[in-house]
């Protein structure tokens, strides 16, 4: 055998096992898209049995919030920066979406897409669940600064499904 054959031999190894990494991931994306998708239904039912769903006048809608764990994607999702006022010497946190690189994220969204669509689940962007000064929680668009006591509570998807 020839150099160039054993250099074939080898790419075309080096090929197939990198095709086979992808589909490991991308199966991992799905899956991690499904638990959230279940989650969101079990959210959703549990909701309307308690009575927590608004009426319209031809349908019904029950709306929510769907946390996102970061250890799912073995990165972190969010930067935080913190910095203080030098005239009122009050201290600000900066949150911001990190520029995502990860194959698992992007299986994950495209998926999370495709099962959203297929459940009619209607999908918001991606923003922070913040606890206020007030101690209660609203959500905000990224990228976000807080001042303390305010912080980020949760990241996640703002969800609507019409019944």
């Amino acid at each position: 055998m020839t150099i160039n054959d054993q250099l074939r031999a080898d790419a075309a190894a080096h090929i197939e096992q990198h095709i086979d990494m992808h589909s490991i991931v991308y199966r991992q994306g799905r899956e991690i898209a499904q638990t959230y998708v279940n989650m969101m239904k079990s959210y959703a039912r549990l909701d309307v049995q308690s009575g927590n769903f608004t009426q319209r006048l031809d349908d019904m809608l029950v709306s929510g919030f769907c946390r996102i764990e970061e250890r799912h994607f073995g990165t972190k999702l969010l930067q935080t920066t913190r910095k203080q006022n030098f005239w009122t010497t009050r201290w600000a946190v900066s949150y911001t979406l990190m520029p995502q690189n990860n194959d698992l994220y992007e299986a994950f969204m495209a998926s999370m897409t495709e099962f959203c669509r297929a459940e009619q689940i209607h999908l918001g962007k991606l923003c922070a669940l913040v606890r206020t000064k007030q101690d209660t929680l609203e959500t905000k668009e990224l990228p976000l600064e807080l001042e303390l006591p305010a912080y980020v509570e949760a990241i996640g998807f703002p969800y609507e499904i019409t019944f």
